[in-house]
């Protein structure tokens, strides 16, 4: 068994049984982000419509691009597990 600790990847042998499943994965990754991308294309189609100052529209911008960054990292780290890549997170005690 080889471990890369730094990178967070357990990979098992030099055949790899999951190349299906991490195919499903990257599939099902590229269909998360492009539909976030819709949804992240309309929200900012919206803001310009909602009656704020300029240093709000600036927040509401920052405060989206977090939401959706924090969303697309774990739903890509539960997608990698369950293609069976060991990620490392951060475990808060």
């Amino acid at each position: 068994m080889e471990l890369w600790q730094n990178m967070g990847i357990v990979i098992i042998g030099d055949i790899r049984p999951e190349a299906p499943a991490m195919i499903g994965t990257l599939i099902g990754i590229l269909l998360v982000i492009i539909v976030l991308g819709v949804i992240w294309w309309a929200i900012q189609q919206l803001i310009p419509l909602i009656p704020l100052g300029e240093p709000f529209h600036t927040i509401v911008r920052v405060i989206l691009v977090v939401i959706l960054v924090l969303i697309v990292v774990w739903i890509i780290t539960v997608l990698l597990g369950a293609a069976g890549v060991h990620v490392n997170t951060f475990n808060i005690r």
